[in-house]
């Protein structure tokens, strides 16, 4: 979803008309991951606006109940309450991330499914579910009903193109935007990777330090 400005290809394409929507998420994203440094705010492409509905909705009696195991703190690092409190974002549901030493392991389902929960009528919406190709690993709350979801799908079948992509979600409205990036090679990627790994732990340790997790 970002772009190393000194590599970045056009793949020969027309360039698209700029859309601003995202920009505040993107710029987000950026800030919160700390690689501003290495990556610049590319310009996004949007795919349109859709209304959007839950592939599936299911109640819940407590927080999370998808766990894996005892040690998986998924939830506690991608799990983003809204402004109000009412809602919470699971990024990806099917993560599994477990504290390692000094270090954290992550892994889970090939799969990647992000979860919208209401925890005012108990019930959790699956936003999307995703094959092994594509992947879901970074939101924010950009109000309390609106939110956006990045990821990013391999942009060829040989694994070594990405593309990101983020949607802006309205939950008042049941809209959704989506906009994705220019293609990226796999290594330029990798930093984001890299980045968004460094988050994780800057979010389990602040968790750690603030008390029990969920």
């Amino acid at each position: 979803m970002l772009r190393d400005s000194s590599r970045a290809p056009r793949h020969g394409t027309k360039r698209p008309p700029h859309h601003a929507g995202p920009a505040l998420a993107v710029v987000l994203l950026l800030a919160t991951l700390g690689c501003a440094r290495h990556f610049k705010v590319d310009s996004t492409w949007s795919r349109g606006q859709r209304r959007w509905s839950p592939v599936f909705v299911q109640g819940f009696e407590h927080i999370p109940d998808h766990r894996d195991t005892e040690n998986d703190v998924a939830f506690d690092v991608l799990g983003l309450p809204s402004p109000d409190g009412r809602y919470i974002l699971d990024v990806d549901s099917y993560q599994v991330v477990e504290p390692e030493g000094d270090s954290l392991e992550w892994g889970g389902e090939p799969e990647s499914r992000p979860v919208l929960i209401d925890r005012r009528e108990k019930i959790a919406a699956i936003l999307a579910v995703c094959g092994t190709p594509c992947w879901f690993d970074w939101g924010t709350w950009l109000s309390p009903t609106s939110f956006a979801l990045a990821g990013a799908l391999d942009a060829d079948e040989f694994g070594e193109w990405r593309q990101g992509r983020v949607t802006i979600y309205s939950i008042s409205d049941s809209t959704a935007a989506t906009y994705v990036t220019r293609i990226v090679p796999a290594d330029t990627y990798a930093r984001y990777v890299k980045a968004w790994k460094s988050w994780l732990m800057k979010r389990f340790r602040a968790l750690k330090a603030s008390g029990p997790t969920t």
